[in-house]
């Protein structure tokens, strides 16, 4: 499951996303089970990731099942719904770093 354990969750996120996509590769190399990826991602992300799908904007059943879409989704959370701005960081720099 994704974990959180090098305080990065960024790099935690697309370390793991490639290691899933790795495995689909490997696993279903033809493909076979393709509509039933996203459902793979959802029993295998672990807790962080069911959090983050909860935390989703609506999305319908079609936009689910669409394993591109569900991992662009994970990719705003994990990647920009991380960052938080700093006391101390100007409006610039927190946007440049995102």
């Amino acid at each position: 499951p994704l974990s959180d354990t090098q305080k990065n969750i960024s790099r935690s996120w697309c370390a793991w996303k490639q290691a899933f996509l790795s495995f689909l590769q490997k696993e279903d190399a033809n493909e076979i089970y393709k509509t039933q990826w996203s459902v793979i991602l959802l029993m295998v992300i672990g807790p962080l990731g069911e959090q983050a799908y909860k935390d989703f904007p609506s999305c319908n059943a079609s936009q689910v099942q669409d394993l591109k879409t569900l991992l662009s989704y994970f990719d705003l959370y994990f990647i920009f719904g991380s960052k938080k701005k700093k006391e101390d960081e100007n409006i610039e720099n927190y946007i440049d770093n995102l």
